[in-house]
């Protein structure tokens, strides 16, 4: 199942760099309680590794740095991609920034982004599901109140203040 974070509307789907995709073996070496470390399987299906890139504008890339640092965690958490298939198509994967992108700037405004991404995983020709959740939140306005998420969560707050006749 595909994680429910992903790029921010707007932006355009990662395109891969040249046609080669590092695949590191399903097995690891998995330390052990007591003597040397064992070789095991840790992956059902084994991770690749890809160089992506992308086109941006300066608002794009605003947006992206923000996803970035906020809703990503500084790239420690995966997200859904959507990656243009090495062949026809596009595909959904797991993935997670291998080390932070890089961003060039080019002409007219423009801005280059490239980076390395690891996909997990099988990919999808559907988006990942999304989930909705609503709330109403009726407080006097006497006092303070204080809203808390157990997980990470993005959401916007409208307060209506009416005069009291």
């Amino acid at each position: 199942m595909l994680p429910e974070l992903t790029l921010p509307a707007g932006l355009p789907c990662f395109l891969v760099q040249g046609h080669d995709a590092d695949v590191a073996g399903p097995y690891d070496d998995v330390p052990m309680a007591s003597g040397s470390n064992r070789r095991r399987r840790v992956f059902t299906r084994a991770p690749r590794e890809v160089n992506v890139s992308m086109v941006l504008d300066a608002g794009q890339s605003a947006a992206l740095r923000e996803w970035y640092e906020t809703a990503l965690q500084a790239g420690a958490r995966t997200f859904s991609a959507h990656v243009r298939n090495q062949g026809p198509g596009m595909r959904w994967w797991e993935a997670r920034w291998v080390q932070p992108y890089s961003l060039e700037a080019a002409h007219r405004g423009r801005w280059r982004l490239t980076g390395r991404l690891r996909l997990y995983g099988q990919p999808s020709a559907t988006p990942p599901e999304r989930t909705t959740m609503r709330a109403a939140v009726s407080a006097p306005f006497q006092g303070s109140a204080r809203l808390s998420v157990g997980r990470p969560l993005a959401a916007s707050i409208l307060v209506t203040v009416e005069a009291a006749a």
